[in-house]
């Protein structure tokens, strides 16, 4: 069973900003997925904060994958930022790391949109 999970949406400027808290385990695949989706339906760029998620299972990859996908094909983007340690490591086990960017701060990841 998943631990406590929350998404809070901050806007800076043109990018929202999904910050995560909590566990992304199976049971939180379905409304990560729409979250990014509503969320999406505004903004078509979009930064992940990772500051806070502790752990994320292939599912929530699974959705994530999905999601950068739509993204891409509406000419937007999802990246990623401030991860912990074990959550990158689990993004190199993987390899996504070569489908997202991922950045040390939310600040550097939402700059790189203006590049």
């Amino acid at each position: 069973m998943s631990k406590s999970f929350s998404v809070q949406i901050k806007t800076t400027s043109d990018v929202m900003v999904l910050q995560l808290q909590g566990s992304l385990e199976v049971d939180l695949q379905g409304m990560l997925k729409d979250k990014i989706k509503e969320v999406s339906d505004k903004e078509s760029d979009i930064v992940l904060d990772f500051s806070e998620v502790t752990f994320i299972d292939s599912s929530c990859l699974g959705a994530l994958v999905s999601s950068v996908k739509s993204l891409r094909e509406k000419k937007g983007d999802l990246k990623l930022s401030c991860l912990q340690e074990d959550v990158k490591s689990i993004f190199q086990i993987t390899r996504l790391d070569k489908i997202f960017e991922i950045f040390e701060s939310v600040g550097a990841a939402v700059e790189s949109y203006y590049k």
